[in-house]
């Protein structure tokens, strides 16, 4: 703390670590039903993550988690421009446990952000700890820099 103090950065004092630490996701999620529908059309999803500056999104059917949709997969030029987001899912073909970073609503903010950095993704579904495949809502990258109180991040150049 010295060292930052006197390079002129201002680090918070221990009390706000500790309030910081004690955010939880569920305070911050966006609800469940932001989430795509299995059936979206490629054009909207990709349209919706440029418009929500993530790259990955939960797809849902029957109001369960079939997966994530994610950018990169979208498009380019071995793109199909017809393909629907369930097509584009994320998800083990042999039903195990998921293949995509999650979180639970009781977990820190700090965890989350954590877990975006090793999957290097910027949002993360939100899930029952009793059904994986529950979603409960949806956690972006902006969601947890407002809860910090701090902007968001400027507008991605397409």
């Amino acid at each position: 703390e010295a060292l930052a103090h006197q390079e002129g950065v201002n680090l918070p004092a221990g009390e706000s670590r500790d309030q910081l630490a004690r955010l939880q996701v569920g305070g911050f999620m966006q609800p469940e039903d932001h989430a795509f529908p299995a059936d979206l059309d490629l054009a909207t999803a990709v349209k919706r993550l440029k418009e929500a500056r993530v790259n990955v999104w939960p797809v849902v059917q029957d109001h369960l988690l079939l997966g994530v949709a994610h950018l990169k997969h979208m498009g380019g030029p071995d793109g199909d421009a017809n393909r629907v987001a369930k097509n584009i899912v994320s998800r083990p073909a042999d039903g195990s446990a998921m293949k995509y970073p999650f979180i639970y609503p009781d977990q820190s903010l700090s965890m989350a952000l954590e877990q975006m950095g090793a999957a290097g993704v910027d949002s993360l579904p939100v899930v029952s700890r009793a059904n994986h495949r529950q979603l409960l809502g949806v956690l972006t990258l902006p969601d947890i820099l407002n809860a910090y109180g701090l902007m968001a991040y400027p507008e991605r150049e397409s």
